[in-house]
């Protein structure tokens, strides 16, 4: 996928969100919202906003980011044998074939918004958490990955540009990250074998060095660590409006 394509997904997921998100939560007049309805009632744009302020205040990205952007300086000492030797066997093509579609940006952005979509139609506030958390986690991925790629400027193997990190593994261990959080190590570790796949998919078609797909497995792990981290956070303070009618009131919760 270029990365004229990858912009494109960026915004027009984005303009997604801004759509969903203006979508109202309101209960009907004289029903009473219980407390972490309102407080906890996922809102995609307000995440996206709080967790850009979050990520961008840590040390550790800055120097995550440095750490990793040295990589590229070794590329000449780099070997392709492992890209060679899958990309001469049949099986092996066989059986990745399926890797770039996994690593694309496109599913994981559809799989928060309908999330987010059907959370808040049911009230459901956990499945909307993950949508919102998911779409938060891809969006600081891809801004983050399209500046490391345009920036560093690396060849891939095959000599086209924006090597340095791996997209498609960026992408899919993000998500891995993020599921990991919302529904235990279980399903964790069997999206993190996916993300596996995908990375080891993008060697055999040639597209990247092991280190651009350690990179943006790095990468993607951190963003949906630093989303989940702060969700759990939120969760354990909680201070709430009560409505009902005409009675107007407060609840304050701490989770230890």
């Amino acid at each position: 996928m270029s990365l004229k394509s990858s912009c494109l997904i960026s915004i027009s997921s984005l303009l997604a969100i801004l759509i969903l998100s203006g979508t109202s939560g309101a209960a009907p007049s004289g029903v009473r919202l219980e407390p972490n309805v309102i407080a906890q009632q996922p809102s995609m744009l307000g995440d996206l906003g709080l967790n850009v302020t979050n990520i961008v205040r840590q040390p550790d990205l800055y120097l995550l980011v440095a750490g990793l952007s040295v990589i590229p300086g070794f590329e000449h000492h780099e070997s392709v044998d492992l890209n060679e030797d899958l990309g001469e066997s049949p099986r092996a093509r066989r059986l990745l074939r399926y890797g770039n579609l996994l690593g694309n940006p496109i599913i994981p952005i559809a799989a928060s918004i309908t999330s987010y979509g059907i959370g808040r139609w049911l009230h459901f506030n956990k499945l909307a958490a993950f949508g919102c958390d998911l779409a938060s986690a891809q969006m600081l991925n891809g801004a983050l990955t399209l500046s490391m790629k345009v920036g560093l400027a690396r060849r891939r193997p095959d000599r086209s540009p924006y090597s340095f990190p791996s997209g498609h593994s960026s992408t899919a261990f993000t998500t891995a990250g993020v599921i990991m959080h919302h529904f235990g190590p279980g399903w964790g570790l069997l999206a993190e074998g996916v993300g596996a796949y995908v990375g080891v998919s993008r060697l055999g078609a040639n597209k990247h060095y092991v280190s651009d797909v350690v990179a943006g497995a790095i990468l993607g792990n951190y963003i949906a660590w630093r989303v989940g981290h702060r969700r759990s956070a939120m969760e354990r303070f909680n201070l709430a409006p009560t409505i009902g009618g005409r009675e107007y009131g407060a609840q304050m919760t701490l989770r230890f």
